[in-house]
């Protein structure tokens, strides 16, 4: 039995957002492959590269270093490809699709209610801010569903404000 069958289950249920930020899915041999980040085939990966996708997904290892691709060309000709994260504190380190589906499953997680007040939320605020810790940018352990009041009353203070967090040097 291939590796594929067994462990694509068992990442759908442990880490869902791996699914929802990835485009993962099983081919005729019950392998698993995942689409490339630079040139969007599909291609077999190693269930080791797999779980540091996961790992950097939950930031607990380099965002841009653990991206998956089907080749050294597409790995090496990638813009965000080993870039250090004192580099990326006023850059995404993700695509606008990746950030509005971690957006979508954190509203969704929260039941689309806001966690200070209890109205609709339309916000997502994270709790590390994304400048000073870029990796843990999509991390939804560390982000929750707002109104647009709250958000801006309770989730941003002075301190955290765009404004003084682009001039922060790590």
């Amino acid at each position: 039995m291939h590796w594929g069958i067994i462990y694509i289950n068992y990442y759908k249920n442990k880490y869902p957002l791996l699914f929802e930020v990835e485009d993962i899915k099983e081919n005729k041999n019950k392998d698993i492959e995942i689409r490339c980040k630079k040139c969007n085939k599909f291609f077999i990966v190693d269930r080791k590269d797999l779980h540091e996708r996961v790992r950097a997904i939950r930031g607990e290892a380099g965002f841009a270093e653990n991206n998956l691709y089907c080749s050294e060309i597409c790995k090496n000709s990638c813009s965000i490809y080993r870039k250090r994260t004192d580099s990326l504190v006023n850059d995404k380190i993700y695509t606008q699709l990746e950030h509005q589906t971690f957006r979508q499953h954190v509203l969704k997680r929260d039941n689309y209610k806001c966690q200070y007040c209890g109205e609709k939320a339309e916000h997502v605020h994270h709790e590390k801010p994304q400048k000073l810790e870029p990796f843990f940018a999509l991390d939804p352990d560390f982000a929750w569903s707002c109104c647009k009041k709250c958000h801006y009353e309770k989730g941003h203070k002075d301190e955290c404000s765009t404004g003084k967090l682009a001039s922060v040097i790590c």
